[in-house]
Formats: structure tokens, sequence, C-alpha cells
């Protein structure tokens, strides 16, 4: 199995671990919702505590076993569902907070999972805005619940004292729950993203050792500054024809230069003679033929169009489209739309 095979099937895996992961909590959402409804109408002190919100439990219950059936029978674009899902789940537990800032702030350990998620993906500008969101949101959610009179000030008897330490001591458990499992997400992440390391690094080594190999060679021939630009732009062109090299969201001029054994200053210099455009664009133009090409055989009918980005060396949605936009005229969705147009019209 050859490099770019290995790295198909790395994004392919990342896809399908998020998938599983996203099933899994909302099955878990779904049962803490129908055992929360449960315990409230069966426990008459569990009533008398959180009696008000019965039909928050169950609508919630309804509503998360009902998106739980839709994902597990989401075959593709699972990455059209991952965004208003990840909005479900934050306003869910916005509106747990509100109604229960008043008996506890301990729900708020629910968010915990949410940013190690977050951080899994990589997502940093969006993880830093949920934990400042977040922490904004916990001095200030009593207040905005008591001045919306969604809940008021509460002074609990005595005998509601031990319910409410059962149901800290419950929360807790749950939030722990999500906590480790969204740890054990991030661990396989991670491991996901050492197998793609490892990979273009046996690109690196195997090229580098092919590269010395050709200098050795020509060791001694005295060339001007033109012939010297040009054997590289080659070498550069034959190198993201057979590796493929962009395909890593990581990739640097540092790298490349390390694969053909120059240093970056000389070869961002051969771009900008010979392809006249800096390293960035050359990569990107690269990505964007590779995602066009995938476009253009409709590839977005077995995979998803993260996958498709993603697999061309995009590690950012909004940078994908902006920069297929600048290189095409129009946006992804856009594109797909003709080549479906064109589909229709040839058949």
């Amino acid at each position: 199995m050859n490099n770019t095979i290995a790295k198909i099937e790395l994004n392919d895996d990342m896809n399908k671990l998020k998938e599983q992961f996203t099933q899994f909590a909302f099955f878990s959402f779904s049962l803490m919702f129908l055992l929360s409804f449960i315990l409230t109408v069966t426990i008459e002190d569990n009533y008398r505590l959180l009696g008000s919100n019965i039909y928050y439990y169950f609508f919630s219950f309804v509503i998360t076993i009902f998106i739980w059936v839709l994902l597990i029978r989401t075959k593709s674009n699972f990455d059209k569902f991952f965004k208003p899902i990840a909005f479900y789940v934050i306003c869910n537990i916005i509106y747990l907070c509100l109604y229960h800032c008043h008996i506890s702030l301990i729900c708020f350990i629910y968010y915990i999972p949410i940013l190690i998620i977050s951080s899994a993906l990589k997502k940093i500008k969006t993880t830093l805005f949920l934990a400042l969101f977040f922490i904004i949101l916990f001095f200030t959610i009593q207040p905005i619940s008591y001045y919306f009179d969604i809940t008021q000030p509460l002074t609990l008897p005595f005998d509601l004292q031990t319910t409410l330490i059962k149901y800290q001591l419950i929360t807790v458990t749950i939030g722990l729950f999500f906590v480790i499992a969204s740890l054990f997400f991030f661990y396989k992440v991670v491991s996901l993203e050492r197998k793609r390391t490892n990979i273009l690094n046996k690109k690196i080594n195997a090229y580098t050792i092919l590269t010395n190999s050709n200098k050795a060679s020509c060791e001694g021939n005295l060339l001007n500054e033109p012939d010297k630009f040009e054997i590289l732009y080659s070498e550069i062109l034959a190198l993201f024809e057979s590796e493929k090299p962009y395909q890593n969201s990581e990739f640097t001029i540092k790298m490349l230069s390390k694969m053909l054994n120059t240093n970056h200053v000389y070869v961002s210099k051969t771009l900008n003679i010979k392809a006249n455009k800096n390293f960035i664009i050359f990569v990107n133009e690269y990505r964007i033929n590779q995602v066009l090409n995938d476009f253009d055989k409709r590839k977005y009918k077995k995979h998803t169009i993260e996958s498709i980005y993603t697999n061309a060396g995009f590690s950012q949605q909004s940078t994908f489209n902006r920069v297929f936009k600048d290189l095409n005229g129009m946006t992804p969705s856009e594109y797909i739309e003709q080549v479906e147009n064109n589909f229709s019209n040839v058949a």
C-alpha cells in the first residue's frame, strides 16, 4: 500500500472516528435525559427539587434520541451535520444551566468535554472563544436567569439538602463520564495524527536519499544560476507529482528544502523565478487542483467534503473555502452544483 492510499485511509478513519464518537455521545445524552426524567417523576424529593424540568428532560430525550437515529442512518456528508449538532449540544447545556443555576452551578462540568473535543479537532480559535464564553457565562448565568424570571433564588428546606447533594454527585459522575470519553476521543485523534506524521517522515527520508544520490552523481559539474534554478524547479515538480507532500496540512517550505537537500531561501527564490509565485500559493494550487479532480469525479457522493479537502492538505474549512473561491471564482458548493448540472445534461 503506497503512502497516498494510506493517507486517504487515515482521513476516512478520522471521519469514521468523529461519526462513532458523536453517535456514542448522543446515545449517552439520551440515556442521561431519560434517567433524569424517570428519577424526577418517580422520587418525591427529586420532583420537589427538579419538578419544573420534567418537560425539558422528556423533550430533550425525544429530540436527542431522534438525532441519534438520524446519525446512525447517515452514510455520507457527515460534516454537514457536525456544526448544527455541536450548536444543539451547546444550546442544550446553556438551557440546562439556566434552569439549574438557582440550585447549583455544578452542571457547568458538561462544558469541559466540549473544550476537549474542540481542542482535539485543532479548532484553536473556537476553543479559546468557547472557553472565554463559558467563563463569562459561569459568572453571569444566575443574574441572567433571575432577570428574565427563568428561575429565582432558592432557599432549600433542610430535608432537601441531602437530595441536592445526591443531585450534585450524579451530575459530577455523568460529567466525568463525558470528560473521560472526550479524552479517549482526543487520544484517538492524536494517534491518527501521529500515523499521518510517520507517513510524511517516510516520504521525506525516501526522497532525501534519492535526491542525495542524484546530486552525488552530478558532483563537480559547474552550473550557472539559471541552470540551477531550472534543475531545482524540475525536482520540485517531480516531487509534487510523485509524493504529493502538499497533502500534509503542516507541510512547510523548510520540509520541502529538507526533502530536496537544499535551503529554503533557494527554494523560495526558485519558485519566484520559475513559477512567479510564492510557496503558499504554489502549494495551495496543487491542493485545489486535487480537490477539483475529486469533485469532477464526484467523489463527494462517497466521501465527505471535509474528507476531500483534508486529504488535499487543508486543515480548516474556512481556509479551503477562501482559497477555492480565490482560484476558481466560485464557492465549492457552487462548483459541485455546476458538476451535477453537467452530469445531468450528459445523462
